[in-house]
């Protein structure tokens, strides 16, 4: 999925409104932050451009879920690396070509995250995963692949997000 700026979603929150906009978020999402920063930093907007990487007024915000234009051979999770052929491109140079996935648990439909043994690790607050093994992630999970910091949000934990940053 390509990703947008936090930007697009605030504007998306103020035309919906809280229940719209929260009812047309089907998935879990991603924010990218430029690293040590937070909701409270961010007081600009962006121009609707793809960004490829964050900068301090604009975290960058994926979606998790498969993208149907993008042809890999895992079926089975959403798949994160720096080339395109993976559902969340994250283009950074520390980011494997293949980093990691996410899978829905369908046993007690959480989310998890593997590392895919990537060079430069995935981690979870400051503990590197083991890969090829799952971890079950919550609501506001602080993430890090490579040098890439990201928040995992479910929809609940974004909006609440969103009107942090917002307000900042």
């Amino acid at each position: 999925m390509e990703a947008s700026g936090l930007s697009r979603y605030a504007q998306r929150f103020l035309s919906e409104g809280a229940p719209g906009f929260l009812e047309s978020l089907s998935c879990p999402l991603l924010v990218w932050t430029v690293r040590g920063a937070d909701a409270a930093g961010w007081v600009k907007t962006q121009s609707q451009l793809s960004l490829p990487e964050p900068t301090r007024g604009e975290p960058l915000v994926f979606e998790l879920r498969k993208d149907p234009e993008r042809s890999n051979p895992f079926a089975l999770g959403v798949t994160l690396g720096r080339t395109a052929n993976n559902d969340i491109v994250v283009p950074h140079p520390s980011v494997s070509r293949f980093h990691g996935y996410f899978q829905l648990d369908p046993r007690n439909q959480g989310w998890t995250l593997t590392d895919a043994e990537s060079k430069n690790g995935s981690f979870s607050g400051d503990q590197r995963l083991i890969p090829t093994r799952p971890l079950a992630l919550a609501d506001a999970s602080r993430l890090r692949f490579g040098e890439a910091d990201v928040r995992f949000y479910l929809r609940e934990g974004f909006l609440s997000y969103l009107k942090l940053a917002m307000a900042g």
